[in-house]
This record gives structure tokens, sequence and C-alpha cells, in this order.
């Protein structure tokens, strides 16, 4: 009897057994289950893979991998109650398995996340020292460098000791060694490239920035933030054109809020205004092929971005404070950081930012101070600074500001074939801002010259280059002297004449000199009708005659005559009307006196009439010509003995009457006598 109960109990143990490993697979089974499904279904929300994962561990409460990547959930949630407990899991992970080096990095990961910076970078060295060629890893240890370097190389001691710089020098070679190392172990590692990059931004290092941004675009030609590097390199430089197409490249990659981001004016407060003209009367240059301003405005969002966005938080650069004021006003003159409490200040050239953090990474604008605006000695608020109608919407220096001067211009306007409409312009360059060799009477020179024409909206309606060669010395001694003249005509055809106003732009640019001769202005172009006497702009010249091809003139865009010369005035009169012999009978009548005095409203330019040299009189000078001839169009050039006019500005009065309908068309413009 008790060899059989004894025979049943080894049984039953050898049963025990069996069922329990049974059970043990079965459950080893349901918890890789869970894993996987919490893993794979990324689609679910994260709290239903964290309760797939809590199952999994109430089944089996050692798994090292379950632990892990519950960690990893609650730390996507990136809220503080949600990283304590991933710090719980992740820990608990690392104690199960020792050697695993992704529940290290995770781990490190997670204290920066947290904003322990300084605890992240020692478990990251500790992952490296574990397994050296994680080259993330390296990149996280740079990456806390790099941060170093920005936070101390504008800072200052919090106890007024002085500046931090040299920590910051410090951390600069530490952070590109870090980054090379981790290029060493792996060539196509971007991260590497992106810190290298932001290192030779802050530098000043441009060129190492094109090299470092082609280097990772031979690798990845398509990377966007490469690009982008690669555009700031090259406007750095100043090799706008490269910029331009660098930018365009990164524009295709990025998705559309990006592009958005890349093309909004409204925080530069162009909300309410067209795009294109928006950016056509910012263009510092209208002769290059890139408008300098549209590419600066890319070039900081695309810095915006690179330097302020905060990627754990899913937070692009351009949305913070800090983004958004780069945005509008481009890099600070100078910059000072206090890491007690942590303060930025952006100093601009009469105007600053104060920036306000409580970790150092999440930054809040909170006044701006207008040197300008005494009265308001608090400053501007956050949202007042941020809003688009802010006095101050946006900055920028242009590039060429130390080289342009101002050209004198002369423009006309002349009935064409085909209800066209010719624009005949003039201009003096000073001969002091040229680079040009003489040669008897003749300037030898290397420019380039265009006239752009635009619509009130922006739009460009034609526009003209070349490059002029030679100038040749005009008869006026006013001219002669001191400007060489130009000239050059520009047809717009009727659909180019339909705007109520044009914007009309003159550009002349010596390389050599380094010069820009620049006018603009907005002209509204004359009408001329097929059925009723009308007559062209009037165009004072320094000297007119007949020629072999028509009536020569050379134009005087200075406006400027001495008293002793003859002033010379060249007009064109339409649809005249013929008599039954098909001729035709008309009057020119011209007069000189003093402006309109009540073109003289207040009492400042009441004050400049005597600077001016005018006089209460109103007509010095009144001569009336009869005419008879046979074209419909006329052709007339006059001189005007000036002997008996004082210095001053006057103003010149030109009256047209066709003797057959007694109709009158006039003209009026102003000239100066030396």
């Amino acid at each position: 009897m008790t060899r059989v109960l004894k025979m049943r109990t080894s049984c039953l143990g050898v049963l025990s057994v069996f069922v329990l490993m049974a059970c043990v697979k079965a459950n080893a089974n349901s918890v890789d289950s869970l894993l996987a499904r919490a893993q794979s279904d990324t689609s679910k929300p994260l709290d239903y893979r964290i309760g797939l994962l809590r199952k999994a561990l109430r089944v089996d409460g050692d798994r090292a991998d379950v632990c892990a990547a519950l960690g990893v959930l609650f730390m996507q949630k990136n809220t503080p109650a949600s990283r304590l407990r991933a710090d719980r899991y992740i820990y608990r992970a690392i104690v199960l398995d020792p050697e695993n080096i992704e529940y290290h990095l995770s781990y490190a990961t997670l204290q920066r996340k947290k904003g322990f910076r300084y605890n992240a970078r020692r478990y990251f060295e500790k992952v490296l020292s574990i397994d050296s060629t994680q080259v993330d890893a390296a990149c996280e240890v740079g990456d806390y460098y790099l941060q170093d370097m920005l936070k101390y190389v504008d800072a200052r001691r919090f106890d007024g000791g002085g500046s931090m710089r040299s920590f910051a020098m410090e951390s600069v070679q530490t952070a590109a060694d870090y980054y090379h190392y981790a290029l060493a172990h792996d060539p196509y590692c971007r991260r590497a490239y992106y810190g290298l990059g932001m290192l030779s931004i802050e530098g000043g290092y441009k060129e190492d920035l094109i090299v470092i941004a082609q280097a990772l675009l031979g690798r990845w030609p398509q990377d966007r933030d490469g690009l982008l590097f690669l555009g700031l390199g090259y406007y750095a430089a100043e090799k706008y054109e490269a910029a331009g197409k660098a930018f365009d490249r990164a524009y295709a990659q990025m998705d559309s809020v990006g592009q958005a981001a890349m093309t909004s004016i409204e925080l530069l407060g162009g909300g309410d205004e067209a795009p294109a003209l928006f950016w056509q009367k910012r263009d510092p240059l209208f002769l290059s092929l890139v408008n300098e301003r549209k590419l600066a405005h890319r070039g900081r969002v695309a810095y915006a971005n690179l330097r302020f966005g905060l990627p754990d938080e899913e937070i692009a650069g351009w949305e913070t404070d800090m983004g958004k004021v780069w945005i509008r006003y481009g890099r600070y003159v100078n910059r000072v950081r206090t890491l007690i409490p942590h303060r930025e200040i952006w100093t601009y050239e009469d105007f600053s930012m104060d920036f306000f953090s409580y970790d150092s990474v999440h930054w809040k604008l909170e006044s701006m101070r207008d040197e300008r605006w005494a009265l308001v000695p608090g400053g501007w608020g956050r949202s007042q600074i941020l809003s688009p109608n802010f006095y101050y919407p946006e900055r920028y220096i242009d590039p060429y500001r130390d080289q342009k001067y101002g050209l004198p211009v002369q423009v006309g306007f002349f009935k064409a074939e085909e209800k066209q409409v010719k624009v005949a312009l003039s201009w003096g360059i000073p001969k002091h801002q040229l680079q040009y060799l003489k040669l008897y009477e003749t300037y030898q020179v290397d420019l380039d010259a265009g006239i752009f024409v635009h619509r009130s909206d922006g739009e460009e309606i034609t526009g003209i280059r070349w490059q002029p060669e030679v100038f040749r010395d005009v008869w006026t001694d006013s001219l002669k002297e001191r400007y060489l003249l130009g000239q050059r005509d520009l047809i717009l055809a009727p659909g180019q004449q339909d705007a109520d106003s044009l914007a009309l732009s003159l550009e002349i640019r010596d390389s050599g000199k380094k010069t820009v001769g620049v006018f603009r202005d907005t002209v509204f172009v004359q009408a001329f009708p097929d059925d009723v006497i009308s007559m062209s702009s009037v165009l004072l010249a320094s000297h007119a005659e007949d020629g072999k091809e028509g009536i020569e003139v050379i134009p005087n865009p200075l406006r400027t005559f001495g008293a002793d010369e003859l002033l010379y005035i060249y007009f064109e009169i339409y649809n005249l009307i013929r008599d039954e012999f098909g001729q035709t009978d008309f009057s020119v009548t011209y007069r000189v006196g003093p402006p309109d005095l009540r073109r003289f409203s207040d009492k400042r330019d009441r004050k400049a009439i005597a600077q001016l040299g005018i006089s209460d009189d109103r007509w010095r000078i009144s001569v009336s010509t009869d005419y008879r001839g046979g074209e419909m169009q006329e052709p007339i050039y006059l001189s005007v003995d000036l002997s008996e006019l004082g210095p001053g500005v006057h103003l010149l009065s030109i009256v047209v009457t066709d003797r057959q309908t007694g109709l009158q068309t006039w003209r009026e413009t102003l000239f100066r006598i030396l």
C-alpha cells in the first residue's frame, strides 16, 4: 500500500512539472504577443499600448524588454508624471539586463528630456564606454557641448565678474571632437554633420559650413537640413545666387507646414499685402538675379528652425519666441546671457529684446525696449511685439547700403507706334563713382545697368539689362566736369499701360569701384488719345539741333543750368488738324517764372522759398510762336535765354494751341539756375 502511494505521488510530481512548464510557456507566449502588439500597432493611442505592456508585466514582472518598452512609451507622453514613470521602468530594465546598450541609451535620452543635461551627458559617455561604436551617443555628447557653447559664448557671470566666453571656446573644440568621432565610425551620420554645421555658423566659419554641407549632401543629396546649411553658408559668403538655389532645393523637400513658414510674410507685418508687392518693395537691387531681402528672410527661417527648434516636443524653431524674433529682426548686434536667473538680452542698433527661461531650454519673450521711445519706460510686451500690426514689424540691413548713391534722372513719355508708349530716360553718373579709362573724349567703363518697371501690385511688367561700355563728355559744363550722360528708351505695350501708376527703377553698378547708382520713383503713364490734340513730356536739354536723322537732343537730367547758358527744350505734338489744303496751323507759348506759391503749404516750405530763389512775380519770360506745317505729329525744339533770370528754381510752362480747332494742351516742368 505504501509503495502504491509513493508511485502515485511521484506521478503527480512529474505531472505538476509538465503543467508548470506548459504554463510558463503559455505565459511567455502571452507576454511576447502583448509586447509585439504594443510595439507594432502604432496607430493605437499611447494609453492603449501602455495598457498592453502593463498586462504583460502582470504575467511576468521580470521581463526587461517589456519594462524598457513600457518606459519608452511613457517617455513619449512627454509629461512630468509620465517621465517619472518612464524612469522607474527603464531603470528596472537596466537592473534586469545591465549589458543591454539600448536600455542605457533610452535612460540617457530620458535624462535629457527631463532637463538633466549634465546627467544625460554622463550616461551617454557611459554608453560609449560600453560600446564605442554608438554614434548616436557621441552626437548626444557633442550636442551637450554645443549647447554649452551657445550658453556661455555671450554669458556674463551672475556676480558681475565678467565674460564666460573662455568656457564656450573649450566646449566648441570638445563638441567638434565628438562629432568627428561619430563620423569616423559612421560617415553617414547626419546628426554629426548638423552639429558641425551649427558650430561653423556660430563661429563664423562660412567656408567650413559650405564644405560640411557639401559633404553631407554628397551622402544624402536630398537632405532638407543639409540644403538649409548650404544655403546659409552661401548667404554668409555673399554668394546670393547659389544660396537661392540651395534654399529652393530645401523648399522642395519640406512638407506643407514648412513651406508655409518659409514663404509667410504675416510675421513681418505684410499679412494684408500681396506677397509679390511686399518683396518687390524690399528688393535692394533689381540688377541681381535674386531678391536679397527675400533671401535673407528664407535664411532667417532656416536658421530659426535649425537653432531654436525643440525636436523632443515636435516644436519647429519658427514657432518659438526666439525664432519669431530672429525671423523679424535677424541676428542681434550683441547678446548678453545670465545664468542665474536664465535671461537673454538681444541688442540691436537702437532697441533690445529681453527673454526669460526657467530651464535654459524654453525661452519666452518678455519685453522690447526702444531707445527712441523714452516715453515708454517699461517697453512693449510679448503680445504687442508679436502682433502683425506692431509699429516695428521687421529689420533688414541693405547689403549695398554703403555702395549706393542717387542718380539724377529725367523721364519723358512719348507716343509710339501701334498705341505703344516710349519712355525716354536720361541720367547723369558722377565721374567719381566710376572706374574708367579716358581715351580722348571717351570714357571706357565696365558697368551693369538695368531698367525695371513694376505694377502697383508688385508684378514686373518689363525689365532690360545691358552693359554700357563707352560714355562721352556732354556739352553743358555742369555735366561735363562732373557727370557722364546715359540714355535709354523703353517701350510699353498697350497691356503694360493699364496701371494707375508704375514703379520705375534704374540701377547702374560698377563692380570694380563697388558702387551702385539707383533711381526709384512712382510714375504715371501719360495717355495719348488718337482723336484730340495732345503733347509729350517736355525734355530739358543741354543742346538740340537738326541732324541727318531728325532732331538730335542732348538731355540734361540734372535740370540745372548756368545763367549764361541756353535752356533747350524738346517735345512732340500729336493729332494736329489739317485744313483743306493739308496744312496744320498751331501756336506754341512758353513762359518761365517762379513755381506757384500755393505748392508751399506750411511754414517749413515757406522758409525754403528764399533759399530756392523764388519771388512772388509770376512770369518773367513769355514767348509765343506760330507754326504752319503738313504733319499731324510735330517734333519741336526751342532754346530759352536765361540771362534775364536770377539763380533759383523756376517753372517752365508750355501751352500748344491748335488754331484750326481752338483746342489746347499744356505741360509744366521745373529747372534750376545756378
